[in-house]
């Protein structure tokens, strides 16, 4: 296989998954553990709704910027 095929693969498979991850903490499905989410101290030592409120910013940030390079790797695919 062509290395440059398989940084694709890689670099796209990255910014599918960042992209599902991000998916739930924008609706606010995430509750808070040590795992998965934003865990900035300040979200970890906040009240509920700053934890559900970083997430969701955290999210449409993650969400926006792996959307933003799929784009761009669909636009090299095509060269």
């Amino acid at each position: 296989m062509n290395p440059r095929l398989e940084v694709f693969w890689v670099l796209a498979g990255a910014a599918a998954l960042i992209l599902l991850t991000s998916i739930p903490m924008v609706l606010g499905l995430v509750p808070r553990n040590r795992w998965y989410g934003a865990r900035a101290k300040r979200s970890m030592n906040g009240t509920e709704a700053e934890w559900y409120a970083i997430n969701r910013k955290w999210g449409i940030v993650s969400l926006s910027i792996s959307t933003a390079a799929l784009l761009i790797l669909a636009g090299f695919a095509l060269l």
